[in-house]
Parts: C-alpha cells; structure tokens; sequence
C-alpha cells in the first residue's frame, strides 16, 4: 500500500511521488511549495552572506589595524614600534641600553616611559631597539644604561635632547585627535617602502619619519649631532 502523507498546505492526504514531497500536486499547493522553497533560499542566501560579509569584515578590520581586540592606538604603537626596529636594523645596531647583540627578541624601548609622559609615546627619537628579555623587562628599560648607549652610539647632546628636550618641545600632544586609522595605514606604507629611503643616520632617519608621520614635525637637523663629543667617556662600553 503507498505512503500517504497529509499536504503542508491544504493538509489533505496524498500519495507523494516521493517520501520527502508533503506537498500535493493541487495547483494552489504547488504554488505554495515554490513559494516557501523560495522563502528557504532567501533565508539560507542572507546568512550565507551574513557569514562571508563576517568573514570579509574581519580581514578589512586585520588589514588597517582596527581588531576589535586590540585600540587603534595600540597597534598603531606596534607599527611604530615595527618601524623602530627596522631603522635601528638597518645600521647593525645592539640594543641601546646593554650593546647585546645575541638576544633572540628585541623590543622597541622607551626613554621615557608611557606612563612618565604619555604624549611621547610614538616619538621615535624616545624609542630605540632594546633587548626584550633583560634591558626592557627585568630592568624596567633599563634607564641608566640606556643614556649611556645614547651617548655613545651618538653623543652627550643628543642624549640630553632625548632625556630633557623632547620632554619640553612637545610637553603635551593632543593624541586624542590623531586619525589612528590614517597614521597605521602611512606606517605600514613607511615600513614597506623602507628600502627606498637613502638614509645616512639613524637620527636623521628618525627626524624625517617623524616629519612625515606628522605627530612630532620639527626643525631640529640631524648636522646637530653629527660630532661625537671629544669627552666620551663611554667608548669602551660596548
């Protein structure tokens, strides 16, 4: 004997060709079939788009540093940070505060710390590569060594201008109105187009890139500390 099943839509009994079709073959009923297969494909469209639209939403938000997970304004810090390194990098530099040249990872580190002025936080003149584990972790950055790596990598002035002056030049920085998706988006390009600089310095590289980043612009010339000073009593640090 068939299978009978009761229509979906005017809930008499029939004989389905086939055990899954509840639908009669009234006319009425096979309009209503279409109609609610139509129904279940829009719905099964609209997550389907839901999900890529996540899915596309997430790499967007990855791509110009706007994770949810982390502020625009940190990791706008970890491309300034990235950017750092790569200077420092690029002239075979230690770490600035230890001269360790075997660390397995290397931070950027601050002179002056967030938390000691806020407003010097993406200043690249108060960031320098540093030893992650010892210099930047264990000794809290490590101050004093770091102003004896300024000195002699460059000079006693430009380590009186890292530790003194910057603190006055730019005192306080309205961060709060910085475009953070914009300065992300002119880093990452920095870091990509690095090798297209010529650069003669690390500070004469840290002026310009600041210049361009456009937070800390300034007329300060890197001529002004090109001499090293005749009373270096750090020579033999490193």
């Amino acid at each position: 004997m068939a299978k009978t099943l009761k229509c979906k839509n005017c809930k008499e009994k029939h004989s389905p060709f086939n055990s899954l079709d509840n639908w009669c073959n009234n006319i009425d009923c096979q309009t209503a079939k279409a109609m609610h297969m139509l129904k279940n494909k829009r719905i099964q469209d609209e997550k389907e788009s839901k999900k890529n639209w996540a899915i596309q939403k997430k790499a967007i938000k990855d791509k110009n540093g706007w994770n949810t997970k982390k502020p625009p304004k940190d990791v706008f810090q970890d491309e300034v940070n990235k950017l750092v390194r790569i200077i420092d990098n690029h002239f075979n530099f230690p770490c600035i505060s230890c001269g360790n040249i075997n660390e397995v990872k290397y931070d950027a580190g601050h002179r002056i710390s967030k938390g000691a002025n806020l407003s010097l936080r993406y200043n690249l003149h108060n960031i320098h590569k540093q030893c992650s584990k010892n210099c930047n972790t264990s000794l809290s950055g490590n101050p004093d060594g770091y102003d004896q790596g300024l000195i002699h990598r460059y000079n006693l002035k430009y380590k009186n201008f890292v530790k003194y002056e910057l603190r006055k030049e730019f005192n306080y920085v309205n961060l709060g109105g910085v475009d953070y998706t914009e300065k992300i988006k002119l880093v990452r390009k920095l870091i990509r187009d690095f090798e297209t600089f010529k650069l003669t310095s690390s500070i004469s590289a840290r002026i310009m890139f600041n210049n361009i980043i456009g937070i800390y612009k300034s007329d300060i010339l890197a001529i002004d500390f090109t001499n090293k000073d005749e009373d270096n009593l750090f020579d033999n640090l490193f």
